[in-house]
């Protein structure tokens, strides 16, 4: 469960250099960002990416790019 309360006031921290940033991407776009509850099964850790991917569209991203667009997680 997770719920960011003055959300606006906080951005992801994207490195320039690994995205096209135009301005405005990173910073979240609302007050609250209430993500709803999830308890994903231990051996799939994909089933927690729709839930990643609410925050980074909230900051004016695609999808969250800890996972490829297949849907298997980025090990970084």
């Amino acid at each position: 469960m997770l719920t960011l309360l003055g959300a606006n006031e906080m951005e992801l921290g994207l490195d320039p250099g690994r995205f096209d940033l135009f301005g405005g991407e990173g910073r979240l776009d609302r007050n609250v960002l209430a993500i709803p509850d999830v308890l994903p099964p231990a051996d799939q850790p994909a089933a927690l990416r729709l839930l990643l991917d609410l925050v980074w569209q909230a900051a004016g991203m695609e999808r969250s790019f800890n996972y490829y667009a297949a849907g298997k997680w980025v090990a970084q």
